[in-house]
C-alpha cells in the first residue's frame, strides 16, 4: 500500500504537512498551499518481512577477488539492497542479512554472478 505524503520547506524548514492514502486528495491539498510544498510517495511496510524475520542492514565493500573490505550493520536507507562497482575493483552493497558472515556471504555471491554475467563492468562507476 502506498501513502502520500505532502510536505513544505526545505533544510531547516521541511517539515509533513500530512499523509493520505488518496494521491488525488493528497495532490489537491498541495495545490491549495503556497508554492514550495510537495507530494512524496511512499510504500508502506515495504521492509515489515525483513524486520519480522530478525534481519538486519549491513553495509558492505568486497574487492574483485573476493576480499572481504568491510563490513557493519548500517541504518542507511537510501537505496537497500543497492550494488555498485567502484574503478573496476569495489562492489559496494547494502544487503538485508541475519549477521555480518550472513551478509559477507549473500555479497560474495552477488559479486560471482555480476562477474560470471559480465554485468560487473556494466554497473562500474569510475569514481567515487
Amino acid at each position: 500500500m502506498e501513502v502520500y505524503v505532502v510536505t513544505e520547506g526545505s533544510y531547516s524548514s521541511y517539515h509533513i504537512v500530512a499523509v493520505f492514502t488518496d494521491k488525488e486528495i493528497a495532490e489537491k491539498l498541495a495545490g491549495q498551499l503556497e508554492d514550495g510544498n510537495t507530494v512524496e510517495t511512499y510504500e508502506t511496510d515495504e521492509y515489515s518481512e525483513y524486520v519480522r524475520q530478525g534481519l538486519m542492514l549491513y553495509d558492505i565493500t568486497m574487492l574483485k577477488d573476493g576480499t572481504t573490505k568491510h563490513v557493519y550493520e548500517t541504518s542507511y536507507m537510501d537505496n537497500p539492497t543497492g550494488l555498485n562497482v567502484w574503478n573496476n575493483e569495489e562492489l559496494y552493497a547494502v544487503v538485508w542479512a541475519r549477521d555480518k558472515q550472513h551478509a559477507i556471504k549473500i555479497v560474495n555471491e552477488k559479486r560471482a554472478q555480476l562477474i560470471a554475467t559480465g554485468e560487473w563492468e556494466r554497473i562500474n562507476q569510475n569514481s567515487r
